[in-house]
């Protein structure tokens, strides 16, 4: 059975990683399977011998999401025939192409260091560029919703100068379903697995408005056009943050992945070499030099040095180290110069412990961000029931046969709404907990179950309250009509993103190393 973490792109909410779980499952040799939206990946437990990967991130993209690839380029002069086979057998290995002493590797992204593939191909090659991968995918999200934010800022904005009415109809149909068609395909997706999803409430109320604006640019009513496009903006903005959050979230695994050794320097022969670390052996004896990063766990056999091990396990102090003394990987050696025999090289180091362990940590969903997302679904159907009912009141008890202020009052209440926050802020605190656990050296020692666990509730308690608290004064001044559809939307991604800024810093205390 082979045991890895997949990263999976697209995924908004719970209700995707539900949908991704049904698909996976389905699947012949796979045993185990978990899946968080949070952190934006999956861990499988599965048999190579009936399922691989290529068919896995099929199955993934079936159902809607994305499986982000990388590709790193080799150059390996001389290389012999056989070396393009011994780069496919390398795990997580999608395909290579030789074009000379050329290759091109493509690789799934299940944690394959791309550093490690020259040893693969033997003396003199090295690695030349790498491409895509999960940072870079990140990166060009982040930078499409932030174009299509500006877009449909633009757009709206250009509505207010009291444009032609078939002008406003056409500039905010782009709005509503151009710069906002990913949440309407992230909508559907939900649908599609039982939910409504959290921008189900926005959306309605946009299109309710926009096909009222649409009548009414016909009827010689008044329309009112940027209001749906303000909801659009607002819910871009709130997935804006959303993503903001998810790209600090895995800060700590990029920190501690960043602090490995790839080479070390051995005395071979009388004379020092460099080799691979991963090949070291107990019989080598590691060189250590000032300003050098420790490739390996070990124990000092000559020589002094003193070591900064704040990165791996948050001391603040530096060590004296001398000989009999042990040493961790990824520790650097401040000054002086030792000779460090191996105990433990590769992911048997504690360094590598940690990254796993964090890695498998961040693919669990906490049962409180399962239970807050279950009511939020449930709590989305009452709401868009009690829109209705205020619009109801509106145009038949307060204001008969008003129909512009009925729509109004009812998309606004739609709008304020956030149920989708509190779950996002349970995930995000318990991911950030374990992130700072992991950095402080606790999560080998008590796993998931850290010290930060009870600060972690804490922080999703607090969100709950704020939640509700704000919920309990803009659901009122929506349904009264004392704030608009779009002022009430620009609130509710206020409310999320402040929720979730919290939830990503409440773990914190002072004194603590960030």
């Amino acid at each position: 059975m082979t045991d890895v973490i997949l990263r999976i792109s697209g995924m908004d909410c719970g209700a995707c990683a539900v949908r991704i779980v049904r698909a996976l499952r389905g699947l012949p040799g796979l045993r185990e399977v978990s899946v968080s939206d949070t952190s934006g990946c999956a861990r499988l437990t599965y048999d190579e011998a009936a399922v691989d990967l290529g068919e896995i991130a099929r199955c993934v993209q079936c159902a809607g999401f994305d499986v982000p690839v990388g590709t790193a380029e080799l150059r390996c002069p001389g290389a012999d025939a056989g070396a393009e086979a011994r780069l496919r057998a390398v795990f997580g290995v999608r395909s290579v192409a030789r074009a000379g002493d050329t290759f091109t590797v493509t690789l799934w992204p299940v944690g394959t260091d791309a550093g490690a593939l020259p040893a693969v191909l033997g003396p003199g090659a090295e690695l030349t560029a790498q491409h895509g991968g999960e940072e870079a995918l990140q990166g060009r999200t982040r930078q499409r919703l932030a174009r299509r934010l500006g877009l449909g800022v633009l757009l709206t904005a250009l509505m207010l100068w009291r444009l032609p009415v078939l002008v406003q109809l056409a500039l905010a149909a782009a709005v509503l379903f151009g710069t906002g068609a990913a949440h309407w395909r992230g909508t559907w997706r939900a649908l599609r697995g039982g939910s409504l999803g959290p921008d189900a409430p926005g959306l309605l109320a946009a299109l309710i408005l926009f096909a009222y604006s649409t009548y009414a640019a016909f009827t010689g009513l008044q329309p009112c056009f940027p209001a749906p496009c303000g909801i659009v903006c607002a819910l871009l903005a709130g997935k804006c943050a959303a993503q903001l959050a998810r790209g600090r979230l895995h800060a700590p695994v990029q920190r501690l992945w960043h602090l490995r050794q790839r080479t070390a320097t051995v005395v071979r022969g009388g004379a020092e070499v460099q080799v691979d670390a991963d090949t070291l052996t107990p019989q080598d004896v590691v060189r250590i030099l000032p300003g050098e990063r420790i490739p390996v766990d070990g124990i000092v056999c000559s020589g002094a040095c003193t070591v900064d091990a704040s990165a791996l396990m948050g001391a603040s102090r530096l060590e004296e180290k001398a000989v009999g003394d042990p040493v961790l990987a990824g520790a650097l050696n401040r000054a002086g110069s030792a000779s460090v025999t191996p105990t433990a090289v590769g992911d048997a180091t504690v360094l590598q412990r940690t990254i796993a362990a964090l890695q498998r940590a961040q693919t669990v969903r906490t049962p409180e961000q399962e239970r807050l997302e279950r009511a939020a679904s449930r709590l989305t159907a009452l709401l868009i029931i009690l829109a209705a009912g205020v619009g109801a009141v509106w145009f038949f008890r307060r204001q008969p046969g008003d129909l512009t202020r009925a729509l109004t009052c009812a998309c606004g209440v739609l709008a304020a709404v956030c149920p989708g926050a509190a779950g996002q802020a349970a995930g995000v605190a318990a991911l950030a907990g374990i992130g700072r656990a992991a950095e402080r050296g606790e999560l080998l020692m008590h796993g998931a179950e850290a010290p930060a666990a009870q600060k972690t509730a804490r922080t999703v308690r607090r969100c709950g309250w704020l939640l509700l608290a704000y919920h309990a004064v803009c659901l009122p001044l929506a349904a009264c009509g004392v704030i608009g559809p779009a002022a009430a939307a620009v609130l509710a991604c206020g409310a999320s993103g402040g929720v979730l800024l919290y939830a990503l810093r409440g773990n914190g205390t002072k004194g603590e190393r960030p």
